[in-house]
């Protein structure tokens, strides 16, 4: 409502091209760039990380402890993940992006099998109040790595005129496997994702990228 009373000025439109030319033109560079279709393989891989906390609310409440309380250890697990990891990564991205994206990969394959271990094979252990909220912390902690590491690897993939074009498609791409990705099952949903996550540290681990600020190549 506030923002409906703002008086907005007409923007320039000199030079302005169709969203169509514009969506076609960006699109074409997955074509051009092996290297961006690479990064955008390993980044969907990824998702899992963004979807998986779902999964564990899920699986605390199956157990029956899917309450009030229940939800505010999960809430406090990532909010801790966020606090004591971001400043880590942030160092280890500034070195390579590449490494941070396989090592938080591969954390949260550990933590994703692990809940998906629990929920298929133990699923009364998913009742004890701080068993899943602890795992989602290592999983948080990682996702906290993907952001860092892909949002610093397309910076340093991109030069500035074309960083806004790779980011476009990239962004797009993963937007529409994102619903996709939500439409599953459980705790044998949280196994496939820690395998997606191995995949993606292995397809870290193969690819040599070597725009980094240091050249680990």
């Amino acid at each position: 409502m506030a923002f409906s009373r703002l008086a907005e000025e007409k923007g320039a439109t000199g030079g302005g091209e169709s969203l169509f030319g514009r969506t076609v033109s960006q699109f074409a560079l997955l074509r051009e760039d092996p290297q961006l279709v690479r990064f955008i393989t390993v980044r969907a891989l990824l998702i899992s990380t963004a979807l998986a906390p779902l999964y564990f609310v899920t699986l605390a409440g199956r157990s029956g402890s899917g309450n009030l309380e229940s939800l505010g250890f999960f809430v406090v697990a990532s909010s801790l993940a966020a606090l004591v990891s971001t400043f880590a990564w942030g160092r280890f991205a500034d070195r390579s992006s590449r490494f941070v994206l396989i090592a938080s990969a591969l954390i949260a394959a550990v933590f994703l099998g692990a809940a998906g271990a629990v929920g298929f094979f133990y699923p009364e252990a998913t009742s004890t109040p701080f068993l899943l909220p602890a795992l989602l912390f290592g999983l948080m902690v990682s996702y906290q790595g993907v952001r860092l590491g892909r949002s610093t690897h397309l910076v340093d993939m991109a030069d500035e005129e074309r960083r806004a074009a790779y980011t476009a498609p990239s962004n797009t791409i993963i937007g529409v496997l994102l619903p996709v990705g939500g439409v599953a099952g459980t705790a044998a949903v949280l196994l496939i994702f820690a395998g997606l996550c191995v995949l993606a540290a292995i397809g870290g681990i193969a690819v040599r990228f070597s725009f980094n600020t240091y050249d680990y190549s």
